[in-house]
């Protein structure tokens, strides 16, 4: 069973994935700040909303578990989505750069 987590979780494309390619997981967190969005995920994936650290800045990466197989993030697509600014991904490169120093730390 692989142990997943994932931030900038949208309504969750990687567990989808995961369901549908038949690999067993358990999910042991996700975070997404947009509250519409995690009602989706819930609905979709069957999770409880106590999963949902929300927002992955605040996360305080020493309280994590540890053991975590697989850790997915997708940062957001405002910029690159066409119902978005489209500013080209510059502010997106800070979120993922904030996740990527606090995980390898």
């Amino acid at each position: 069973m692989v142990k997943v987590g994932t931030v900038c979780s949208g309504i969750g494309a990687p567990e989808k994935a995961l369901y549908n390619l038949g690999i067993p997981f358990e999910l042991v967190y996700f975070c997404e700040i947009d509250k519409h969005a995690e009602k989706s995920f819930c609905a979709i994936h069957n999770e409880p909303k106590s999963k949902n650290l929300v927002d992955m800045t605040a996360i305080k990466i020493d309280e994590l578990p540890r053991d975590i197989d697989l850790i997915v993030g997708g940062t957001p697509c405002q910029d690159f989505s066409l119902a978005g600014n489209r500013a080209g991904g510059e502010k997106e490169v800070i979120l993922v750069l904030v996740l990527c120093g606090g995980l390898w730390r």
